[in-house]
């Protein structure tokens, strides 16, 4: 009779028999929600590199490491994308306003409009639907990213990625007098 690899290694063990404290641990810096999006992230890439626990001294340690260095990553995204959304937010009131501009005015700002969306395409199919999904649907980032098939992560990368975009679009709009 052959003998079976083990199905899960040290690390992963330790994160089922510890799931409860890690989650509490993330639990207690981020949302309830987040903090399973993260654990749900360490136990991927626990499955994806499976050479993660080899020369580990200690998975538990290890894994609070993981953990913590996530939680810093997050919240560095959420800041810069912060930053990100209150610039698009100031340039989001586009369409309002063209109902109260002349037709000139009006002509000019659905030039952009267009503009954007050819630019938005250019970034990519996916970046131009997360945008579309998110910013005009109004879906939240885990409804988009559920729909798409994506990670949470991802989802942000391209809407970091489309804000950026627009606001450059938005900076040489404004240099050209238009």
């Amino acid at each position: 009779m052959a003998v079976s690899q083990p199905i899960c290694g040290a690390l992963e063990a330790a994160l089922i028999e510890n799931r409860g404290a890690l989650l509490a641990f993330i639990g207690a810096r981020l949302d309830k929600v987040i903090a399973e999006d993260i654990l749900q992230d360490i136990w991927i890439r626990l499955l994806r590199d499976r050479q993660l626990s080899e020369g580990v001294q200690s998975p538990l340690g290890y894994l609070f490491r993981m953990a913590q260095t996530m939680i810093i990553d997050h919240e560095r995204r959420r800041r810069a994308f912060s930053v990100l959304d209150r610039e698009f937010a100031r340039t989001s009131l586009v369409n309002d306003q063209i109902a109260d501009i002349g037709t000139e005015e009006a002509l000019i700002m659905r030039e952009y409009i267009r503009h954007a969306e050819v630019r938005l395409q250019r970034a990519g199919k996916r970046v131009a639907e997360v945008f579309r999904l998110h910013r005009i649907d109004g879906k939240t980032q885990r409804q988009v990213a559920e729909e798409l098939g994506v990670s949470l992560g991802t989802v942000e990368n391209d809407l970091r990625k489309a804000i950026k975009l627009l606001v450059r679009m938005r900076a040489e709009f404004e240099r050209s007098g238009s």
